[in-house]
């Protein structure tokens, strides 16, 4: 019997790592999947309904996974929840790395003005544009010191959606963390 105990947990921290090292997939199956619907309902990044769709999207797909791959995490062992804890602060991170690549993607064409420096515009317009090759760590830079601010602090710049991506990155800190805490607790 304690060998069947031992298999089964074994099985399911096989497939808690499974699902931690899928996260990276599902971020470029939705870029695919939000690129699509861009196509299909003929929008781009300009309009604020394209942008809502996606962040609904990202939000609804990303708390589908994260309670699929909780339920998974039955174990009150130490190594389940370490597991636990590692999946849930991935899935987070990938969460907010998804949300601020549609942000990017939204002020590069709308507010690049007010969110970017002039030289970093000039910069993603080459690359965009194929005339420099693609810098993945600088648009990793620019996520990290343009984007993600606005997520934790109070927006200083103008513009609506600066500030639905502030109350935004307070509804996955509050909403999407709570659900990690919650299922973490000894029941």
């Amino acid at each position: 019997m304690k060998n069947r105990n031992n298999l089964a947990q074994n099985k399911s921290i096989l497939i808690s790592c499974v699902y931690i090292l899928m996260l990276p997939i599902y971020i470029l199956a939705l870029n695919m999947l939000q690129y699509l619907i861009l196509i299909f309902f003929d929008l781009d990044y300009n309009s604020g309904f394209s942008l809502i769709l996606s962040l609904g999207i990202s939000i609804f797909i990303f708390g589908w996974f994260i309670k699929k791959g909780f339920s998974y995490f039955s174990g009150e062992d130490t190594i389940h929840r370490i597991i636990s804890i590692i999946f849930g602060l991935s899935a987070y991170i990938c969460l907010l790395l998804q949300i601020g690549i549609i942000f990017l993607g939204y002020y590069y064409v709308q507010y690049s003005d007010t969110i970017f420096s002039q030289e970093k515009v000039l910069l993603l317009e080459d690359m965009f544009n194929g005339q420099q090759p693609i810098d993945l760590l600088f648009i990793i830079r620019i996520l990290f010191n343009n984007i993600f601010p606005l997520f934790f602090k109070y927006p200083d710049k103008e513009g609506i959606m600066v500030g639905i991506q502030f109350f935004m990155g307070k509804f996955i800190d509050i909403f999407i963390l709570a659900f990690i805490v919650e299922k973490l607790k000894r029941k």
